[in-house]
């Protein structure tokens, strides 16, 4: 079944990138999230502690005839869209790596690895933007998140985690994303503050959100189409060839349901067990309600674009400490 399912994956992925859409700028994206970047030098290993994921967007007209298009919603007459595929990795371990027989109130070992089909739609007029993604992929094994852990570890002379063969199991990932963003306030051309609402729902992850935009600096138009955010080669209507801005997102979550932490749908008991009667384990109580904040800095030469950001959250399970992870993300126009 499974393999079935990745060949449906590659068909869609190919009909994607040969569809006809008639391509303006094009913008590739690496993307690599950590718990060991931290601002403060307090490095962790533990929980979220990785994210690495290779995006490709194109900027298009009008949605194409290819089936995912055709229905991801668009922000109105005369926006931008972007569109994207995208591939990511995610990785969760317990707070001790080291221990064989992993903590069951604490984070599981887990791994996810899927494919993302986005659309990035932004109205200037409007002065809004609607994301939406759409995942695709596997948890368990089949993620390579052990693997993955596994050497870094090595060639980075860390510890290696000793608890993989306790990860959750095999699931389908299915998952839709979506976010809507709206601009209240612009004083002048050098700080803009705008509202965002994320709706998460499948059999990854289930949830909304809240956030805050604040950025200030020397900033493009924020709804002026998603690469154009990344791009200052060409100064038009107040682009400028070079930008470099703080950013600050405060934000506030309500999450129903994250794999990640609590094993899959499709299965009667999330993570493979130690063997131990099922009474006994004292399990881990995720948090419903989270809230944090990112801060960090973006810097834009041309076409070449670093973003660096913190994000500082509540942690995913209670009674655990609260979690940082460091962003470096990098953005090449073409």
């Amino acid at each position: 079944m499974i393999r079935y399912f990745l060949y449906a994956i590659i068909y869609v992925v190919l009909q994607g990138f040969f569809s006809p859409v008639a391509g303006q700028q094009k913008m590739f994206r690496l993307y690599e999230e950590n718990d060991f970047l931290n601002f403060h030098g307090r490095a962790t290993d533990e929980a979220y502690t990785n994210g690495t994921r290779i995006d490709f967007f194109k900027e298009a007209g009008r949605a194409d005839r290819f089936i995912l298009n055709r229905w991801m919603p668009e922000a109105g007459a005369n926006s931008v869209n972007t569109f994207g595929w995208s591939i990511m990795q995610l990785i969760y371990t317990p707070v001790n790596i080291r221990a064989q027989v992993p903590d069951q109130s604490d984070n599981p070992y887990a791994g996810a690895l899927f494919l993302i089909r986005s659309l990035r739609s932004e109205n200037r007029a409007r002065m809004i933007r609607y994301q939406t993604e759409v995942m695709a992929g596997l948890t368990g094994p089949y993620s390579f998140a052990r693997e993955t852990q596994r050497t870094v570890h090595r060639l980075t002379n860390d510890p290696l985690p000793e608890g993989w063969h306790h990860q959750i199991r095999t699931n389908l990932i299915l998952n839709i994303d979506f976010t809507a963003e709206k601009q209240y306030w612009k004083p002048n051309r050098h700080i803009d503050i705008s509202g965002a609402v994320n709706f998460k729902a499948g059999t990854l992850w289930t949830g909304i959100s809240s956030y805050t935009v604040i950025r200030t600096g020397k900033i493009n138009d924020l709804f002026n189409g998603f690469i154009n955010h990344y791009h200052s080669a060409e100064p038009v209507n107040e682009q400028t060839r070079f930008q470099f801005y703080a950013l600050l997102k405060p934000g506030i979550s309500y999450n129903l349901k994250n794999t990640l932490i609590s094993g899959g749908l499709f299965e009667a008991k999330g993570r493979q067990k130690p063997e131990a009667r099922e009474e006994e384990l004292e399990r881990a109580i995720p948090r419903k309600i989270a809230y944090g904040y990112d801060y960090g800095f973006v810097i834009s030469v041309n076409k070449l674009s670093l973003e660096i950001t913190q994000k500082v959250s509540t942690a995913d399970i209670r009674g655990n400490r609260k979690h940082e992870v460091g962003n470096i993300s990098i953005y090449k126009v073409f």
